[in-house]
């Protein structure tokens, strides 16, 4: 029966997508809880070796926190916001370091780098009992003031703040699969407008019969050159055709997707047109993040493969049809 009812293969893909985010959201609040619970009660300077350790003992169910030749006397440590400010700093770069890896890995490695990351459906066995205050009262018991922080969004409704666009995929006049892409319209409202029209050509240009024009083995693939098809070529929807894309602060890591500036005048005041990149590994400095593979990212890989060693690619590669799911 569920072959004939399309919209529910529809609806459960969607569930299943937003049960796996959530549960990677989950992993992701347990880790910060558990470094706030840590630095609260650390009388030494962590380095991530020692949070690694720490983590490791509370997964254990044992309260012992780690001690070196820097430890400090506790009793001063509570009242020091200098080591406090230290280990906050220390801790939000190891929560970065490890939602990166989440972010390539698809799940979170809490303790052990060498060890195979635990399935979607992982869970704790046991929540985390150990964490007592909030961040408020971190800052409150260490004499700080608290930085502004901007929430991340909840839980977003696929069909408006983030809409999925697919790709079909020919290579050499031979379908090759599908690729479907997440846009992230709640942080990049103006990349996601100028992307989406492009995607459906209801402004009577896009990115139907665009060739892919650059391979990068394992690193990235590019198009969107609907104009030259050789990244000197594309424009926006806009009026002025190129525009400063969003500040969005997505990290590139792999399976993301991000503008690319193009190859013009306008490539040295950081504008972009029309050509977007789908990235394979973690690039840093690159900018312009809107949106992330939802599907075929299997797909991408091997038509990575197809370039040479300049990036060229050695087949016939093209969007077939695209458009909104």
């Amino acid at each position: 029966m569920a072959e004939n009812l399309p919209d529910v293969h529809q609806l459960y893909s969607g569930v299943n997508m937003e049960k796996q985010r959530l549960q990677l959201r989950y992993q992701e609040m347990y880790l910060q809880c558990q470094l706030d619970d840590l630095i609260r009660n650390s009388s030494v300077v962590f380095d991530f070796q020692l949070l690694k350790q720490a983590l490791a003992n509370i997964q254990n169910g044992e309260v012992v926190f780690p001690t070196n030749s820097r430890a400090l006397n506790a009793a001063q440590a509570h009242q020091n916001p200098i080591l406090f400010l230290a280990n906050y700093c220390m801790s939000q770069l190891y929560s970065r370091h490890m939602l990166a890896k989440q972010n390539m890995n698809g799940s979170l490695d809490y303790h052990n780098h060498n060890s195979v990351a635990p399935p979607i459906g992982y869970m704790p066995h046991s929540p985390p009992q150990l964490v007592i205050a909030t961040p408020k009262n971190i800052y409150q018991d260490n004499n700080l003031i608290m930085p502004t922080v901007i929430p991340s969004p909840q839980i977003r409704n696929p069909t408006s703040m983030c809409p999925l666009y697919y790709f079909n995929i020919d290579v050499n006049g031979m379908a090759l699969g599908r690729i479907v892409i997440e846009v992230r319209a709640d942080v990049a409202p103006k990349m996601a407008k100028n992307f989406g029209v492009l995607t459906t050509g209801e402004a009577g240009m896009g990115y139907k019969g665009c060739q892919i024009f650059q391979c990068w083995e394992g690193e990235s693939v590019i198009t969107g050159d609907f104009e030259l098809n050789n990244g000197r070529g594309g424009r926006s929807i806009f009026e002025d055709s190129y525009f400063l894309p969003d500040d969005t602060k997505l990290m590139a890591v792999r399976g993301t997707v991000g503008m690319r500036r193009t190859q013009k005048r306008h490539d040295n005041l950081g504008m972009v047109g029309s050509q977007f990149r789908i990235i394979l590994q973690e690039m840093r400095g690159f900018t312009g993040i809107f949106g992330h593979v939802v599907e075929g990212l299997e797909l991408v890989e091997k038509i990575s493969t197809y370039g040479d060693t300049a990036g060229k690619p050695t087949k016939n590669i093209l969007i077939s049809k695209c458009g909104k799911l």
